[in-house]
């Protein structure tokens, strides 16, 4: 309500006192003066017409245990009267809000008069050499919700009592004021100046604290790099504190989050226990009036009939009796019953039509009552899907404001190590300036030990192409030699009237490797790959030709009409070899066939 003026607020402190007579006639009518919308007021003389607010729940899925009436009667809602606002002195306002810094005794509430109070703390002075900030350090936005209050930057050494009165009109006056913006909904941030300062007052007692930072003020005045770690360090602290509150500020939204979703689930769940009920006791109703509309109907028809045989006997005339109009009377009778059944099954007919009509409408209200179900499901859904993208904005949003504090992190380090590297690139300057002469001096000598070595290594490098192509053409020689006599002997065993001096031992044997072998060990499947592919022993064939020539040879089958050609003491042991060499040769074929594919 507004006072008495245009410039007047209904909370505006007015320094008059008012009557008691306006105040009593202002005090505000609370639920003892609600009245329904139905109800007639009190008659003087009479007892009391008032009902009760509240006689039942209506049938909704919020209260499941209630009675159910019928959905089509509305229920009556009360009405409350908003209550007169009062002139009424504000609350007070808190002043100490929470600080992004730890509490030091620059941020300290002043002591109560019954409080001893301590000596004032130390001051901290530096040496006027260099300042130890350029500008102060930065405050992150938003401030604090505090009151904005008239307050100064505090001083080098400032007194412990002073941040604000306790007592006095110039307390009454403070209060009074910021329960005015209290109540007109206006929220002032802290001074920045005043939180700037306080922030650097803190970032002083941490230094003080810092045994580090003390040996460093003590050492004399600060250098560059010097400078650069305080300011780091200032850097550091106000991080960890606006991290400490983000990490508080995601807890709590999370905690929100998960509450809010066992509430949903919890009424969700009530809500479905409410339309079984509802749809039961909807269900008993319309068997209970099912019920009784054919209770009513058979009811009926037993009256009708009982009035039909009572009219019957009232109207049977006196002729009826007579013998000669006996059976005139009968045929009357009878028309007459037929008339009667034919409007008796006219009016079934009719009954059936009606109740037919009233099931079709029944059937109409009962899928008007689905879709409707169907549209409070769909409002239910759509209200989940709008809490659910509300969550991952929030989401979103948190994410981005990591992300933003990350980069801007990363942006104060880029900017800390490009000034580092700056510094370093100035020194590396002055190292490779000192050091060109001594590079000068020694780029010539060893320009001439390169031009030696490369000399030497030319020379060298001729040598070992020479040396290898000799050993090469050795090596070819000596692989020539192998073949020709391997292929000979091969020859020699294979004719019929073979002869020498005396049986064939086993290192006389043409076994397909280049070095000799004493022992069935030394066949393996490297030096026999080596022996078969080499490229001096191609001769026109390919790899598969060469592969099955050397197979039919070591058979087992074909190589025992080699075996009485051999010594009898070393029988044996030739046959074990040609043995292993065939499951080589059958080996190599293998790969080669599934190579081949």
């Amino acid at each position: 309500m507004w006072n008495t003026g245009p410039h007047k607020q209904w909370n505006y402190h007015s320094p008059y006192p008012k009557s008691k007579k306006t105040v009593r006639e202002r005090r505000p009518r609370l639920f003892r003066h609600v009245r329904m919308p139905n109800q007639a007021s009190a008659s003087p003389g009479l007892p009391s017409d008032r009902a009760p607010i509240f006689t039942a729940f209506p049938a909704s899925p919020s209260h499941p245990k209630t009675n159910f009436n019928d959905p089509s009667t509305p229920t009556p809602k009360p009405i409350y009267i908003t209550p007169r606002k009062v002139n009424r002195p504000g609350p007070v306002p808190k002043t100490d809000g929470p600080s992004l810094f730890p509490k030091s005794v620059f941020n300290e509430p002043p002591a109560t008069p019954h409080t001893p109070v301590g000596p004032s703390p130390t001051a901290i002075y530096f040496a006027k050499k260099e300042p130890m900030f350029a500008t102060p350090p930065a405050i992150p936005f938003p401030f604090p919700r505090t009151m904005r209050t008239k307050q100064q930057p505090p001083a080098a050494n400032p007194l412990a009592g002073t941040a604000r009165p306790r007592t006095g009109p110039q307390r009454v006056r403070e209060q009074e004021r910021d329960a005015r913006r209290l109540r007109r909904g206006v929220v002032h941030h802290r001074n920045p100046i005043v939180v700037q300062a306080e922030a650097a007052a803190n970032v002083n007692a941490l230094l003080e604290a810092n045994p580090l930072a003390q040996q460093m003020l003590a050492a004399g005045a600060l250098d560059k790099e010097d400078r650069m770690l305080l300011q780091q360090l200032s850097h550091l602290t106000i991080q960890k504190a606006i991290r400490s509150q983000v990490d508080a500020g995601r807890e709590e939204v999370e905690r929100a989050a998960a509450d809010m979703r066992g509430h949903v689930e919890k009424i969700e769940k009530h809500d479905k226990q409410a339309q079984v009920l509802w749809e039961e006791a909807a269900r008993r109703a319309e068997e209970e009036k099912a019920r009784l509309a054919k209770e009513e109907m058979i009811r009926r028809a037993e009256e009708e009939k009982a009035e039909r045989e009572e009219l019957l006997r009232q109207a049977t005339p006196v002729w009826a009796e007579i013998p000669l109009f006996k059976l005139q009377y009968a045929q009357l009778e009878r028309e007459r019953t037929e008339l009667m059944e034919a409007e008796l099954r006219r009016k079934a007919e009719a009954d059936e039509k009606q109740r037919r009509e009233r099931e079709r409408v029944e059937e109409m209200l009962k899928d008007i009552r689905r879709r409707r179900q169907e549209d409070e499901e769909n409002k239910r859904l759509q209200r989940e899907r709008r809490e659910w993208e509300h969550q991952e904005h929030l989401r979103f949003m948190r994410e981005q404001a990591e992300r933003l504090a990350h980069l801007r992190k990363e942006m104060d380090q880029r900017q800390r190590d490009q000034e580092a590297l700056r510094w370093q690139e100035a020194e590396a300057q002055r190292q490779k300036e000192a050091a060109r002469q001594r590079q000068e001096e020694t780029r010539r000598r060893l320009l001439e030990e390169a031009q030696r070595q490369k000399d030497a290594a030319r020379r060298h490098q001729e040598e070992i192409r020479r040396r290898g192509e000799e050993a090469k053409a050795k090596e070819g020689g000596r692989a020539a030699n192998a073949f020709k006599l391997y292929e000979e002997r091969w020859a020699m065993l294979k004719q019929q009237d073979f002869k020498m001096n005396g049986p064939i031992r086993f290192f006389e044997m043409p076994w397909p490797v280049f070095v000799p072998i004493v022992s069935p060990a030394d066949v393996t499947e490297e030096r026999v790959r080596e022996f078969l592919f080499h490229p001096l022993r191609s001769s026109g064939k390919t790899r598969k030709e060469t592969l099955n020539s050397d197979f039919l040879k070591w058979h087992p089958d074909k190589f025992s009409v080699q075996l009485p050609k051999i010594l009898e003491a070393e029988r044996s042991k030739v046959a074990e070899t040609a043995e292993i060499v065939a499951r080589i040769l059958i080996n190599i074929k293998t790969e080669e066939d599934n190579h081949g594919c």
